[in-house]
């Protein structure tokens, strides 16, 4: 319980920090090609929409939603799991 609300806390940082600082992000990082030519809005955007998923995902790690959903998305692979060994 106390690893997923440190590494739920750590990423809603990053995913903060990269919200502030997204123009420092793309200065840093400069122009990536992919976001360019496929990503509405190019790098600047593509930073911007991996901070919202980082900030998202950290709250889902930390308040302990993100267990119920991955088990119901990996439940299926333990029946195989189980079939192996």
């Amino acid at each position: 319980m106390f690893r997923n609300i440190l590494f739920g806390s750590i990423l809603i940082i990053i995913g903060f920090l990269m919200l502030n600082f997204r123009r420092q992000v793309y200065q840093f990082t400069g122009k990536i090609d992919f976001a360019e030519s496929k990503f509405p809005g190019g790098t600047y955007n593509l930073i911007a929409f991996t901070g919202i998923v980082a900030l998202v995902l950290g709250l889902a790690i930390a308040t302990g939603v993100a267990n119920g959903l991955s088990s119901a998305i990996f439940s299926p692979f333990d029946q195989v799991r189980e079939t192996i060994n």
